[in-house]
């Protein structure tokens, strides 16, 4: 009986051998598939974000100036008048990603109403006057909160009506 008994066992070993890998070998011999993730739209490039706060024109009692700029606009008074009108500064601010610097442009100020100014000019921070201004932002690429003053002059005087001026600002890398 013993020896019936490591006969049976011997023999079924075998088969229980074939059987565990034939029931393996399927899983083995499974294709896996396999798939692709896809990121789109990667650009670089430079960004500049300008800001703008309006600013409001005032007259010179004698009609021969309209600026933003009270000091521009009180050099004559009338009694207790120095300007007519609430000159306030306009202001920017630029936050850019441009790390070699941006170069930031105010064009000449301009001005629309019912006469042409025969000067126009332009100031930041309390900067002497000029026709055009180009900033260059700090390290970071950017350019704090700046005021920005306008300056008209009409020797012969502006005509009464209502008056507008605008200035473009550009930003550009610095070269």
């Amino acid at each position: 009986m013993k020896r019936e008994f490591i006969s049976i066992s011997l023999n079924k070993l075998p088969i229980l051998g074939v059987g565990f890998f034939a029931v393996l070998t399927p899983v083995l011999a499974q294709q896996v598939d396999s798939g692709r993730i896809n990121y789109l739209g990667g650009v670089v490039q430079d960004i500049c974000n300008i800001e703008t706060q309006d600013g409001t024109l005032a007259s010179s009692v004698d009609k021969t100036t309209l600026s933003s700029d009270s000091n521009q606009v009180n050099s004559l008074t009338i009694g207790p008048i120095s300007y007519l009108g609430t000159p306030q500064a306009g202001a920017i601010t630029v936050v850019s990603n441009m790390k070699s610097g941006a170069l930031i442009t105010l064009d000449e100020p301009k001005l629309n109403g019912p006469s042409a100014a025969e000067q126009s000019f332009i100031s930041v921070n309390n900067s002497a006057y000029d026709n055009t201004i180009v900033l260059n932002s700090n390290e970071s690429g950017s350019v704090d909160t700046s005021s920005v003053d306008v300056l008209f002059t009409n020797n012969s005087g502006f005509e009464n009506g209502e008056y507008t001026a605008y200035v473009t600002v550009t930003c550009s890398p610095a070269p």
